[in-house]
Formats: structure tokens, sequence, C-alpha cells
């Protein structure tokens, strides 16, 4: 059993809330009950990153439970295996979006701080207004 069951938790409640059986979501996603039933209680970690981006999509999740989702699963991923997992999300936008993998790595290579990314998620944010 996982030392610390957040993510499956996390995703019992998101399912509970949008009225879906854990058999119905099992069958959606293709993965048998038991399987979910023991990611949910702590017997297994999170999915894979596809399967967790499956998950958001069949019980419609908005964007802040989506996020969260994607986070504690990328969390709990990182304690329990010591490398660095980044959230569902955020590892599909960079496989899609090649000049991105080289933005950051630019940035990081001139030590762009973390004020830097404020302003830059600032102009991000502005661009939608």
């Amino acid at each position: 059993m996982l030392d610390n069951n957040i993510f499956g938790v996390f995703l019992k409640e998101q399912r509970k809330q949008k009225g879906v059986s854990l058999r119905v979501l099992a069958d959606k996603l293709n993965v048998s009950h038991s399987y979910l039933s023991n990611i949910e209680n702590g017997k297994k970690p999170p999915p894979s990153n596809a399967l967790l981006i499956e998950i958001a999509s069949a019980l419609s999740l908005d964007y802040k439970s989506k996020t969260l989702l994607f986070d504690i699963a990328s969390e709990i991923k990182n304690i329990n295996n010591k490398d660095i997992s980044a959230p569902a999300d955020i590892s599909k936008y960079l496989m899609e979006k090649p000049s991105l993998k080289v933005l950051i790595r630019e940035a990081d290579k001139h030590g762009c701080s973390n004020e830097f990314w404020e302003e830059v998620l600032q102009v991000v944010k502005d661009m939608s207004q």
C-alpha cells in the first residue's frame, strides 16, 4: 500500500461527484474495475500520463480539477520513483511543441528566475483578455 493515497482519494472523490461508478469508468477507460479500485485504495500508484488524460476526459473534469489530478499524480510519481515526472497535461504539451523544449533549455542555460517566469505568465494571461 502506498504511504500517501492522496491521489486515490482525490480520484474517488471526483468520480463520485460525477456520479460515475467504478465499473462504468473502468469500461470507458478499457481497464479492469479492480485496477481502478486498487488505485483508489492506494494499492497501486497513479496510472500513466496517457491514462490520466483519459480519466480527466471520461469524468469531464473542469480545468481546476484536471490540473489538480495531474499535479497530484505527478507529485506521487516523483516521491515513489525518485525520478522527475511532469504532470500529464504538461508532458503532452511538451511533446507536441518541440520549440517549447528549446525555450526551457535556453531559459535554464541563462538562469531565468521565477520572477522572469511570473512575467511571462502574466503576458500569456494578458493575451487571453
